[in-house]
């Protein structure tokens, strides 16, 4: 008896597994060196668009952006790195998208490779690159042309760029320009590179900003050009910020304990009040809170994340709706092929609010190609593993 129900259950196994190939076969990563999986990262475009970028820790060997389209390889760049793990500036990486073309930011080696030590760190020189924008073409990389000298930093695939001239501090946000609050002149130039901007409602958004020197990160509100609240974290509190639609944020309390303990989510209002503080947990799985997307209309935020037991091969990624008082309105709970054994895969949201998620095996097994996917392509899981929020 013991025997024939351990065949049934291999049986539903496999057929799982073959259901989940079949989608992942549509979009699957077929360039780049899959044994170095760890070095990958992606950047998603929109809901039919991502760019990929699949790095290498062998000599010789070459790197890759991947641009792909609804699932297969539309363009690609390859190049070499003269140091597999410091160069890393000589990938070009997505800066502005409208819809139509892609421009990327890039860098080219001036002379030999050298490297300087900066905070007591060996890197790459800086200075011996010579920054630029190009549009990516069916020709590669055209049109190009110097960066802007007066917009330093390009941040979040371009949607945020910052700029310090004639005594003001000017915000790039979807292509709308912003002067912020002369509070943020006093925030030095070396510390505006670490801001981080995250779009919350229409001209407004909350921008995050850190201080090695004092180990505390600063998130201010900027709500019509005006700073509207800052909250002071520590840096344990303040790795992860989600945006919520109404200019407030929940912010994680600690970090990520890789057990059966549930997540601390703290809420913030607009105002920098922190009015309440949440759980996010499962059934004997291990909670990941990873991002919200938030829509200012109904004021509604998808919190999304990944549910894992790897003991019982559960492995799913969620996304949670919550109203404007963070009650959970809905569940969609989505399968991760489990012969992947993807205990913490990335997710990122594209500026349309179209989740994509970048899941490699961890083992580097080559016939496990990597696979960048939409949430939404995942198969429905039939079981919610109990994800509440309250």
């Amino acid at each position: 008896m013991k025997k024939r129900i351990m065949i049934l259950l291999l049986a539903l196994l496999l057929a799982v597994s073959s259901t989940a190939a079949a989608v992942y076969d549509s979009y699957r990563v077929e360039l780049g060196d899959a044994s170095y999986f760890v070095g990958w990262t992606f950047c998603p475009l929109d809901a039919h668009n991502a760019v990929v970028f699949a790095r290498t820790d062998k000599e010789g060997k070459p790197w890759h952006v991947g641009w792909y389209r609804d699932g297969e390889l539309f363009r690609d760049l390859a190049g070499y790195n003269a140091n597999v793990y410091l160069e890393d500036r000589v990938i070009p990486r997505p800066v502005l998208w409208d819809g139509e073309t892609l421009t990327m930011g890039c860098s080219d080696r001036k002379g030999a490779y050298r490297t300087v030590v900066i905070d007591g760190l060996n890197c790459a020189d800086p200075e011996n690159y010579e920054d630029y924008f190009a549009d990516w073409t069916e020709n590669g990389l055209e049109n190009r042309r110097p960066v802007p000298e007066d917009w330093y930093e390009a941040q979040q695939l371009g949607r945020v760029m910052f700029s310090r001239e004639n005594g003001t501090l000017s915000l790039r946000i979807d292509g709308q320009e912003t002067v912020l609050p002369e509070a943020f002149l006093e925030i030095p130039t070396e510390l505006v590179f670490n801001l981080d901007c995250f779009p919350a409602g229409e001209e407004r958004c909350l921008l995050s900003w850190r201080n090695d020197a004092d180990s505390y990160q600063y998130i201010a509100c900027v709500d019509h050009g005006r700073m509207r609240s800052e909250v002071v974290l520590s840096m344990e509190d303040a790795w992860l910020i989600m945006p919520d639609a109404d200019g407030g944020f929940l912010s994680q309390i600690g970090w990520n304990t890789g057990d059966y303990t549930p997540v601390s989510l703290a809420h913030y209002s607009a105002d920098g009040e922190r009015d309440r503080v949440l759980q996010l947990k499962g059934d004997r799985v291990v909670v990941r809170a990873m991002h919200t997307v938030a829509d200012g209309e109904t004021g509604n935020v998808i919190l999304y994340g990944t549910a894992v037991a790897q003991s019982r091969y559960v492995y799913t990624a969620f996304a949670m709706t919550l109203d404007r008082d963070l009650n959970v309105t809905d569940l969609d709970v989505r399968n991760i092929d489990g012969a992947y054994r993807a205990y913490s895969p990335d997710l990122e949201i594209a500026p349309d609010g179209t989740a994509w998620l970048l899941i490699g095996d961890v083992d580097g097994k080559p016939a496990h190609r990597p696979v960048m996917i939409p949430f939404s392509a995942l198969e429905k899981s039939n079981d919610d593993h109990g994800l509440t929020l309250e």
